[in-house]
């Protein structure tokens, strides 16, 4: 749990501030999207102006999360064109605007005098149009990926809380509640809101957090569950969280073609210290009854289980004729094309990943499932100092 003193300027900040922004990472995990969209319902039960910004629209992807109508995947223009009127000389009694077909019209009245254009002039006034910003899940603002890169300012001049519970998190916020023990960010939502006033909970609410958590622990199997997480649990079922709903959701909908290539990934895994590397050939796939269009959700479900791995792979034989694919995910910042080029031009998969990662797809016609392992353990050695 956080301090004392930081969780007290938390409470502060929220209760001083009218209109508040949460920001979630790209490659959006359940979890963050989960306590996003809690933490979004119980600002607006506090009566607060509140948006939530990201880069990918969760509620298409997590269909039984409470659709809230507050989520934007783009912020309006934080700039303004003003009209300056030179008042030194001249009073200024009256203004007023009219619209006319393709244009408009703003004029300006003086008390004694008319205005000339001399004394008009422009400028680009840069609007904060958020008293605080809230970021979840991000160990620095790069982390935002596209909600960062097309609103720098904002970020820059609003005052910031930083809520994560990763160790390498870079401290950037005004306020930063960092919780290295909790199981997920969900966990960390619902401590705050529960000391703040859980009153406030409904069943909405307590269902997102409980997703959320649930999808980061798979549910309660991770090795970093804590008891704390089961009376969390047992809190929000209590406040109305709608346990079967979630389970049907995020655990009973899995297909059996892919529970069965997930198991195969795991009898074929083989762990490299920092990294692991599943293959996969032609008779899995006819045996699981599965295709290429599962890897990437086999892929997300290792990550999900191999915690504190730096890179997770597998390379597969999708076509007996022997074309091979893999889909691997590094922690962020990594030129993957410029060190893989030699396997390809790889795409970036729009896979939701957990944490700071990023994943690729490459498809290789030139090695066999056994070189492209050999390649994979001679350039690791080369790549995994830089993301340590």
């Amino acid at each position: 749990m956080p301090d004392s003193d930081s969780t007290k300027q938390f409470f502060n900040q929220l209760n001083n501030a009218k209109r508040i922004l949460i920001a979630l990472p790209a490659g959006l995990s359940a979890d963050a999207a989960s306590a996003g969209s809690a933490l979004a319902m119980f600002l607006k039960r506090l009566n607060k102006e509140v948006e939530v910004l990201a880069s990918e629209n969760y509620e298409d992807s997590l269909p039984f999360l409470p659709k809230t109508g507050l989520l934007k995947l783009v912020l309006n223009s934080s700039q303004s064109l003003a009209v300056v009127v030179d008042t030194t000389k001249k009073a200024l009694e009256e203004i007023s605007y009219a619209q006319e077909e393709g244009r408009a019209k703003i004029f300006l009245k003086g008390k004694t005098e008319i205005f000339t254009p001399e004394e008009v002039s422009f400028e680009t006034v840069r609007n904060t149009p958020y008293d605080l910003a809230i970021i979840l899940g991000a160990q620095d603002l790069n982390d935002l990926g596209t909600v960062f890169a097309q609103n720098p300012d904002l970020f820059y001049e609003t005052p910031k809380i930083n809520i994560d519970n990763n160790p390498g998190n870079k401290l950037f916020g005004a306020i930063n509640l960092i919780d290295i023990n909790a199981a997920s960010l969900s966990e960390i939502i619902t401590t705050m809101l529960q000391e703040y006033e859980t009153d406030l909970f409904n069943e909405d609410i307590a269902t997102c957090l409980l997703a959320g958590i649930m999808a980061k622990t798979n549910s309660f199997q991770h090795a970093q569950v804590s008891p704390k997480s089961f009376i969390q649990a047992g809190l929000l079922v209590e406040k109305g969280a709608r346990q079967q709903e979630i389970v049907r959701a995020l655990f009973k909908t899995r297909s059996l073609p892919l529970l069965k290539l997930w198991g195969r990934s795991l009898a074929r895994l083989k762990d490299f210290g920092d990294w692991t590397l599943s293959q996969l050939n032609f008779s899995d796939f006819e045996k699981a009854e599965a295709d290429e269009t599962y890897l990437p959700q086999v892929l997300k479900d290792l990550l999900e289980n191999l915690s504190g791995k730096l890179a997770v792979g597998i390379v597969s034989q999708t076509d007996p004729s022997g074309g091979l694919k893999l889909v691997i995910a590094f922690k962020r910042g990594v030129d993957v094309p410029g060190l893989f080029g030699e396997f390809g031009a790889g795409r970036i998969l729009p896979l939701a990943v957990p944490g700071a990662y990023d994943a690729w797809q490459f498809n290789i016609d030139s090695f066999s499932l056994e070189e492209v392992e050999a390649k994979l353990v001679s350039l690791m050695p080369k790549l995994l100092p830089k993301l340590s």
